[in-house]
């Protein structure tokens, strides 16, 4: 089910954006305040409230620049199902649609910016408007399910491995869309 707090949430973006560091990663006040360009203070403010709501936990402490530090992570996660996101009304999934695609965005942003979408000879980058029946947008769409659980299962593979040989890995983006456009000719159809 999705958490209704991340609902809430979608037109706060400095919590969203927080939220989003937070599932990606661990990290302190310090972090939080430059990722997102606001003054230390107002970070704490912010990871204290998200602490008290339930969004965020503590999980340790840390040094930075002379000082201890609480180190946050997310407790909501950033993902529902087929169920969950069928019971969103409709502006509300334009929402959370809306800034899901705008980390997607500014993800590959970086990556292109940084050297790193090209670093590697096996990155890859695809786009395919198939037109499609009805059955073929049911296959579609179980495909991308597919591939979102293999992605989970790589994940938490990765992260027990990582976790046996004590290193940190490195972030990976794996994005996927599945959405009816609107016919080339103008006109649209909606969705039965």
């Amino acid at each position: 089910m999705i958490d209704p707090r991340l609902i809430g949430i979608v037109s706060e973006p400095d919590r969203l954006d927080a939220l989003t560091l937070l599932n990606e990663r661990s990290a302190g006040v310090s972090e939080v305040a430059e990722k997102l360009d606001i003054e230390l203070a107002a970070a704490g403010r912010l990871l204290d409230q998200m602490h008290e709501s339930g969004l965020v936990e503590m999980v340790g402490e840390a040094l930075n620049r002379g000082a201890v530090e609480q180190r946050y992570r997310a407790v909501v996660r950033v993902l529902w199902d087929d169920e969950d996101w069928a019971a969103l009304g409709e502006e509300e999934r334009k929402r959370m649609t809306d800034w899901i695609s705008g980390m997607i965005v500014a993800d590959v942003r970086e990556a292109v910016e940084a050297g790193t979408f090209v670093a590697r000879e096996d990155s890859h980058a695809s786009r395919t408007v198939p037109l499609v029946d009805e059955q073929g947008w049911e296959e579609l769409r179980d495909i991308h399910a597919d591939a979102l659980n293999a992605v989970l299962a790589v994940q938490a593979a990765s992260a027990e491995r990582l976790a046996e040989k004590g290193e940190p890995g490195f972030p990976a983006l794996s994005a996927m869309f599945c959405c009816e456009l609107p016919p080339r000719d103008g006109r649209v159809r909606r969705a039965t």
